[in-house]
C-alpha cells in the first residue's frame, strides 16, 4: 500500500492508482486509515481527482474505531512475538490517525 502512495507524484500512473485504491477502499476502508494524509495532500495538489479521492474517504468514513481495533488485533495475533510490539505501537498510531481524522476531515 505504501509503496503505491510513493507513486500518487507520478502523473502518468495517478489514475490507476485511484481506480484501484476506490475498488481497495469499498472492500477494505481500514488499510487507508494510516494514508488519509497522503490523500488530503494529493487533493489539494491535483484536484482533477478529487472524484476518486472523495470516494476512498467516504469508504474510510464508515470504518467505526472498532473495526480498527479488531482488525489490528487480529493482524497482531498472527504475528511472531518479537513483532507483535511494533505491530501494537503502529495500532495506536493507526487509531491516532483515526482519531484525528474524525476532526480534520
Amino acid at each position: 500500500m505504501a509503496v503505491f502512495c510513493s507513486y500518487l507524484s507520478t502523473g502518468t500512473l495517478v489514475p490507476l492508482i485511484l481506480a484501484m485504491f476506490v475498488d481497495m477502499a469499498s472492500a477494505n476502508p481500514v488499510v487507508f486509515v494510516d494514508h488519509m494524509t497522503a490523500l488530503k495532500l494529493l487533493a489539494e495538489q491535483q484536484p482533477a481527482y478529487l472524484n476518486q479521492i472523495v470516494q476512498i474517504v467516504g469508504a474510510v468514513g464508515t470504518v467505526s474505531l472498532v473495526t480498527i481495533l479488531s482488525y489490528s488485533i487480529n493482524k497482531i495475533l498472527t504475528l511472531p512475538k518479537f513483532i507483535m510490539i511494533q505491530e501494537a505501537l503502529l495500532t495506536i498510531k493507526r487509531v491516532h490517525k483515526y482519531l484525528q481524522y474524525q476532526v480534520d476531515f
